[in-house]
């Protein structure tokens, strides 16, 4: 599940679409600070990422915010159990 400024999208088709359909074709991402704390006695961490996207066809710059949880797990070893971005516009 993808969920979008608000509007839930499911299933592979409807992401690919949705993000097809953003006005830009190409981004780069400037990292600026990383942050990351464990996340209880189970193990696992909450990572923090600050920074700036830049769409390279529109030349427009945007403040970026990613949030991502870590959970160990026995099979997998490390799993993302929540992953969420958001966008600033600062220009």
């Amino acid at each position: 599940m993808l969920s979008f400024e608000g509007q839930k999208i499911q299933g592979a088709q409807g992401i690919v679409a949705k993000l097809t359909s953003l006005p830009f074709q190409q981004c780069q991402h400037s990292i600026t600070t990383v942050d990351c704390q464990p996340s209880g006695p189970a193990g696992g961490e909450i990572d923090t990422i600050l920074g700036v996207k830049e769409t390279m066809d529109t030349f427009a710059e945007a403040t970026w915010l990613h949030l991502n949880q870590l959970k160990t797990t026995m099979l997998a070893g490390c799993l993302s159990a929540n992953d969420s971005q958001a966008l600033a516009d600062i220009m």
